[in-house]
């Protein structure tokens, strides 16, 4: 342990925050055990970051450039009637899945640029900044649901999985996420492959009140702001 804590000391220096993000993952639980230390922080604030201009050059964007002010129209007519009452009066409600697509082609791409790529909060700690109480948040997750190597969790509503990588590394485990926007699904992918996390984490477009999986199949489930 003093040559893990000599190394956290290390990184800490060489990048600022990593270090607490690291220790706040890894001791969410009652353990803080040598081979979960560095990895799932450093997994975390990597799958986690914000997108930059290399990302936006390179492949990001739910909706074709001429497809967004179309896109706008028809969420906007689902929920406004022409007195502007904010009312689901124009769309049939079992449309609703068509529509929560369509925000989130529009939104996706805010949100990792603003936000990240964990869409949600985090309870604060005292003297950490955002990211290590998001870590820690994800942390205990796992830790709630007891994973470990060879159990399979579902993430319901999983964006484009910066929870899922920080739980499948944390906990060892395997994360498979549902989400009713393909273009998060293809960002999901993305993500896990260039963390090397596709062979842990997985991500299939569907509805999680008709979920595309047999009975049984998963050891634990969660949802965060989902």
């Amino acid at each position: 342990m003093a040559a893990l804590a000599s190394r956290v000391a290390e990184v800490a220096r060489e990048r600022p925050g990593l270090a607490a993000a690291a220790a706040a993952a890894s001791c969410a639980g009652a353990a803080c055990v040598g081979y979960r230390l560095l990895g799932p922080a450093i997994n975390h604030l990597q799958g986690t970051k914000g997108a930059g201009v290399g990302d936006m050059a390179s492949g990001l964007g739910g909706l074709k450039r001429g497809e967004v002010k179309n896109g706008m129209k028809k969420y906007t007519n689902f929920f406004y009637d022409r007195d502007g009452k904010a009312e689901i009066v124009n769309g049939d409600k079992k449309d609703t899945p068509e529509y929560v697509e369509q925000f989130y082609n529009l939104v996706t791409d805010i949100y990792e640029w603003g936000w990240g790529q964990s869409f949600h909060f985090s309870p604060g700690i005292k003297g950490q900044n955002d990211k290590v109480a998001e870590a820690m948040h994800e942390a205990r997750i796992a830790d709630a649901l007891g994973l470990a190597p060879g159990k399979k969790a579902i993430d319901m509503g999983c964006g484009v999985g910066g929870p899922m990588r920080t739980i499948a590394s944390h906990g060892q485990c395997e994360v498979a996420g549902v989400t009713i926007n393909g273009y998060q699904v293809r960002r999901c992918q993305e993500h896990n492959a260039r963390l090397g996390l596709d062979k842990q984490c997985s991500a299939v477009q569907g509805n999680f009140l008709a979920l595309p999986f047999p009975d049984n199949s998963f050891d634990g489930a969660y949802a965060v702001e989902a």
